[in-house]
């Protein structure tokens, strides 16, 4: 669940930063929503690997 999080600033901050750059409209409900798209992603795929892994006998670690 970190992960997702870290993920999620991680990608509000470089699309801030990039949309800023080449736009001169605003940059941080279009950064938001991007990191929002990333966080509902990443939720899915993570769940999806615990639940993938759960019956394998092999340990991810």
């Amino acid at each position: 669940m970190v992960a997702t999080f870290v993920d999620a600033g991680a990608a509000f901050v470089i699309s801030v930063a990039y949309l800023t750059a080449m736009t001169d409209g605003e940059a941080i409900v279009a950064s938001f929503v991007f990191a929002l798209g990333v966080t509902l992603f990443e939720t899915f795929f993570h769940n999806w690997l615990l639940k993938d892994q759960s019956g394998s006998s092999r340990s991810p670690y």
